[in-house]
């Protein structure tokens, strides 16, 4: 069950306004309150501390899970987990094995996109009932680079039933991210895979638009993000773009670029794929010229609750759509 509030009271619930505004979004955030400090907060006549304590059985009750028998969980074990088809890739976290939320990070042109778009067309050549949610902030999705990908990807398969699969939404701010999480427990569909491209670009804006409580918005969204990617049962990738740090947690000296909203984001994440080109990750002098048509890419695991932080290894990406695992010797020739 969606755990937040407009979910919860209805979007016409006057006693809503007041609890949003104070950065209370979710069951848990209301739950956390003192009744009577809350109260305080609400306009004149809008509540009484008995309706706010009526309101906190109400979230309490929702929060509730629902039974389950057993071999249920068991089949829930049973389902692989999505992977990019490069066994060096995969180890690095361990094949995004849990319904949790991960993060793939980097600066422009180096393979996010390409990286989360291989992902999404092995994991719908793999599982014909199963469906993917992307969510795009800035209305960047291409469907010609993801038919490309499936192509490169998936054999033998019908391309344009698995694109069908691929729900494209909208998302401008923060709230719009919220409905489009709590979609899924209504939808008929069995969304496999959550794609946010990008996620720092909304996520900022509660900041920059002097927002109050924005650090208190971000953390309470993602706090849901990962809640619902637990519950109903799906993995969350989220694209994030990168900004300049002199304090980087890359483990290459060259590194001067780290996450947006690092490392508030790594708290509610399982683990963070940082990818950069490796002329920018050694230096060029240090990069042995691969073909025109391909880059050479550094995917490095910068936190993990599932891997080793600072493993990394070296991809090709070719054409802009197909990841080759680097082989030095090969590609040297």
């Amino acid at each position: 069950m969606a755990l937040r509030l407009k979910s919860l009271l209805g979007s016409d619930n006057v006693q809503l306004g007041p609890l949003l505004q104070n950065g209370i979004r979710t069951a848990p955030d209301l739950l956390a309150h003192n009744p009577k400090a809350l109260f305080t907060q609400f306009p004149r006549g809008t509540a009484t501390v008995h309706d706010i304590e009526q309101l906190q059985a109400s979230a309490a009750h929702a929060m509730c899970a629902p039974c389950s028998i057993g071999d249920e969980g068991l089949d829930a074990d049973d389902i692989p987990p999505l992977r990019t088809g490069l066994d060096a890739l995969d180890a690095l976290l361990r094949g995004f094995e849990t319904h949790d939320v991960f993060e793939l990070a980097g600066p422009s042109s180096a393979g996010k996109t390409a990286l989360a778009m291989t992902i999404v067309a092995r994991e719908l050549a793999s599982h014909p009932g199963a469906a993917v949610l992307w969510l795009d902030t800035k209305s960047a999705f291409s469907p010609e680079r993801m038919l490309h990908i499936i192509q490169n990807n998936a054999q033998n398969v019908d391309v344009e039933a698995i694109l069908d699969r691929i729900h494209v939404a909208q998302c401008r701010d923060v709230p719009a991210l919220y409905d489009a999480v709590d979609a899924i427990f209504s939808s008929p569909m069995h969304v496999r895979l959550l794609v946010i491209d990008r996620i720092g670009d909304v996520l900022l804006s509660s900041l920059t638009n002097k927002q109050p409580n924005g650090y208190a918005v971000i953390a309470t969204f993602m706090r849901h993000l990962a809640a619902s990617a637990r519950s109903r049962g799906f993995t969350a990738v989220l694209l994030n773009s990168a900004i300049p740090s002199p304090a980087s947690s890359s483990a290459f000296r060259n590194a001067s670029f780290s996450p947006a909203l690092a490392p508030m984001l790594a708290t509610y994440t399982a683990g963070t794929l940082w990818l950069n080109t490796a002329v920018d990750a050694f230096g060029r002098e240090n990069v042995r010229p691969v073909s025109d048509d391909a880059i050479l890419i550094v995917v490095e695991v910068l936190n993990s609750n599932v891997s080793t932080s600072g493993q990394w290894t070296l991809v090709k990406l070719v054409n802009g759509i197909r990841f080759e695992q680097y082989d030095e010797r090969g590609d040297a020739e």
